[in-house]
């Protein structure tokens, strides 16, 4: 499995700092507005990191959950 890349990681980052001072996972459009990218682009970036095994999700809105290995 190949390792996430440095924008991968910045935006995994971000994610963790989000989820510790909110409690709960950030919506697309607050990555996108994060980063100054388009919705498109951190689907992008969610998709990357979940098929490299660093997050998963469902259907439901902010349900982004980090793997253990990557806390």
């Amino acid at each position: 499995m190949k390792a996430p890349t440095k924008q991968q990681l910045r935006v995994l980052a971000w994610i963790k700092k989000f989820m510790e001072s909110r409690g709960y996972a950030p919506s697309v459009r607050e990555i996108s507005a994060a980063f100054e990218i388009a919705p498109t682009s951190a689907i992008s970036h969610l998709i990357a990191l979940r098929s490299k095994g660093v997050i998963q999700y469902g259907n439901k809105a902010r349900a982004i959950v980090i793997n253990p290995e990557w806390r």
